[in-house]
């Protein structure tokens, strides 16, 4: 099912509407719906996407690698059509069967964080117990499973939400999941509703991607580490049950396993996670026990510590944050480190690109023992007088560090980062492009002032 002119009109149309409402235009102000034209039409086209992409994942033996390139523009164009059909309030009783479909399709279509925050504004209660079920995988929540009583197929799904519960919380094999996922499509189109059948297409898709994107499944063989070795780190509260899209790439790149490169990331697509993750295999493998995390600004390297301090909470793992002042402040801190012998615990050094190498030109014995650096805001470099000190500053502590020392640059928008990472890391770079992997859909308005009032 493909959107044609027509419909593209009536979702512009609705989506004009909703964010009329979203800028606090007054009513009087919003633009006329032309006559004849009824924007819940696009509802037959759009729910038809959502089941076709369902069942194209619930029928291909691995959904690793998600929908065919059309399908996933088609997704895009439902969820989005969902999204501004709850914006516009051309029809609120239906808020909430709008507010499912809009973050179904977002999160088959690889937006996470929009599904995520349209999920959270339903309830697990109400509705039938199907529909509870898709919206419990739709939030995430695996603490334990939701009330599914009162429903013909109240077994299957029983025993659907108790396997998901122990896979999240424990690790628990997955292959009886999908078999039970099978059962209920098989049972559905047998005996159920029509709506039964679009939430049971629904609900197995959205199932089938969370167990493709489970940590305690992807993990281990990104990591090179037995699921052991991460289970204390996957049963933290804030710890990422599911790695994001952006996530996996930088596991298929290797960077998991302790290889160096460059990431192009953009902002809200999971960087701060990536980040831990990147830290916690460095520190579970035993490939180093102190890192390091530079940052351009103060400011920066604080809310980046304070966030490392909350994700290693009572963990083995000392956050050392240090001032940008470039004196002796940083000994009674760091007294382990210096010396030949490694440290019995595990060290995190968040401060700036002066600071570190202020650090290693007073004491250049801590050099043996940092075996990770992760420099963020890599883009810098492109900043005028700011850039070129910073690019002087990593040439200096480049050529102080081990070459044995894993290497990350991360920049949301970085234009030569091919050259960069050739510079910074070697003959192979190692880019890991995540340009186009956002966690939620963006909008982009141009002001103009041509007339009285301006538009966007």
């Amino acid at each position: 099912m493909k959107p044609e002119s027509t419909s593209r009109r009536y979702f512009g149309i609705t989506r004009s509407k909703g964010k009329m409402y979203e800028l606090g235009l007054p009513e009087e102000s919003h633009i006329a719906v032309p006559e004849g034209v009824e924007p819940a039409a696009l509802f037959p086209l759009s729910i038809g996407t959502l089941v076709d992409a369902s069942a194209a994942l619930n029928d291909v033996a691995d959904v690793q690698s998600g929908l065919a390139e059309d399908l996933r523009d088609d997704i895009g164009f439902a969820a989005s059509f969902f999204d501004a059909y709850l914006g516009s309030r051309f029809d609120t009783t239906v808020t909430r069967e709008v507010t499912l479909l809009a973050s179904a399709s977002y999160f088959l279509g690889q937006r996470p964080g929009s599904s995520l925050v349209l999920a959270r504004r339903l309830s697990v209660e109400g509705g039938s117990a199907i529909e509870r079920l898709a919206i419990w995988v739709l939030r995430a929540d695996w603490r334990q499973p939701p009330n599914l009583d009162g429903h013909w197929l109240t077994g299957v799904l029983h025993e659907i939400a108790f396997r998901l519960t122990n896979h999240f919380n424990d690790g628990a094999p997955t292959q009886a999941v999908v078999e039970m996922l099978s059962e209920l499509r098989r049972l559905t189109y047998a005996s159920g509703t029509s709506r039964e059948v679009v939430l049971a297409e629904v609900a197995s898709a959205i199932v089938r991607l969370r167990l493709a994107g489970s940590a305690w499944s992807l993990l281990p063989g990104f990591s090179g580490l037995d699921s052991g070795a991460w289970a204390e780190a996957i049963r933290r509260p804030g710890f990422p049950k599911e790695l994001w899209p952006s996530q996996k790439l930088l596991g298929k790149a290797g960077l998991f396993s302790g290889r160096s490169g460059v990431v192009q990331m953009p902002t809200s697509a999971g960087k701060t996670r990536s980040v831990e993750v990147i830290l916690r295999s460095a520190f579970l493998a035993d490939r180093t026990r102190v890192a390091v995390l530079v940052a351009p600004f103060r400011a920066l390297c604080h809310e980046i510590a304070t966030s490392l301090r909350q994700a290693f909470k009572g963990e083995d793992v000392k956050v050392n944050e240090l001032s940008d002042a470039l004196q002796l402040d940083f000994v009674d801190q760091l007294a382990e480190l210096f010396g030949q012998d490694a440290p019995a615990t595990r060290h995190l050094m968040v401060l700036t690109p002066e600071k570190l190498l202020y650090v290693l030109r007073q004491e250049p014995s801590l050099v043996t023992h940092i075996g990770m650096v992760v420099y963020d805001e890599g883009h810098q470099f492109d900043t005028g007088p700011r850039g070129i000190t910073y690019e002087l500053l990593l040439t200096e502590i480049k050529g102080l560090l081990q070459a044995s020392a894993q290497t990350v640059l991360i920049s949301a928008v970085i234009k030569n980062a091919v050259a960069v990472g050739t510079w910074l890391i070697g003959t192979e770079p190692n880019v890991v492009d995540g340009t186009g992997l956002l966690s939620t859909a963006r909008s982009v308005a141009f002001a103009t002032w041509s007339e009285r009032l301006g538009q966007l």
